[in-house]
Parts: C-alpha cells; sequence; structure tokens
C-alpha cells in the first residue's frame, strides 16, 4: 500500500513539474516542491533511495530522512538487534532517477541482506 500511495505522490510531482513555467523557474519550483512533499509520517520524498527493514519497503527520502536513516542502523547496530532499522543505499542525481530505480528494485524482489546484523548475537 505504502508503494502505491508513493507512486502516486511521484506521478503527481512528474506532472506537475512541467507545467508552463521555463527551466530555470522550474528547476526551482521542483527543489522546493520536492523539500515539501512528506510521503510518510518518517520520511520526506528527495534523491537518497533507502530501504526501511522495519516497514519493509523502499523508499526515495531527502538528506534529513537518510541520515536519520544512518542513524537508525547505528543505533540498531549498538543495540545488537539482529535486523538493522533501515539501509541507506545510494544518492541519485534527481527525485526522477531514483524513483526509476526504486521502480525497478520494487519490481524485481532483490534479497533484503543488507537488513540482516550478520555480527548480532542473536
Amino acid at each position: 500500500m505504502f508503494e502505491l500511495k508513493l507512486f502516486i505522490c511521484i506521478v503527481f510531482f512528474l506532472l506537475y513539474q512541467g507545467e508552463g513555467v521555463s527551466q530555470s523557474e522550474n528547476s526551482h519550483d521542483e527543489h522546493e516542491f520536492v523539500k515539501s512533499v512528506r510521503i510518510s509520517d518518517k520520511y520526506d520524498a528527495g534523491n537518497y533511495l533507502i530501504y526501511d527493514c522495519i516497514g519493509r519497503h523502499f523508499a526515495c527520502v531527502n538528506g534529513k530522512s537518510f541520515r536519520w536513516c544512518k542513524l537508525a542502523r547505528k543505533k540498531s547496530k549498538i543495540l545488537d538487534r539482529a535486523v538493522f532499522a533501515c539501509a541507506p543505499l545510494k544518492k541519485f542525481e534527481s527525485l526522477k532517477e531514483c524513483s526509476k530505480k526504486q521502480y525497478e528494485l520494487i519490481h524485481s524482489m532483490p534479497s533484503k541482506i543488507f537488513c540482516i546484523n550478520s555480527m548480532s548475537s542473536h
């Protein structure tokens, strides 16, 4: 269900960005619009790809949400959890590029090995 909501949000964003503005205005508007898009109670949209190991979904998030993901992962490691809370994966040049990769990953069902704490004593 979350992926559907995110997909709808991304489609809306892509439709919005081309409405009668010049390229330079569009770039500024895109930046402002992306900063304000809340995609869940934890994340804002952006060009960083993460995997939320607890919620079990990929998301394209902003820098702040990406840093939160890194901290949540470190905390999971310190607490010796068997499964990390989050996996910060990659920074993309744009939300559009990140969204394409997210779509590929959702539909290819890759291994979630990056969520497993192999050093855990559990």
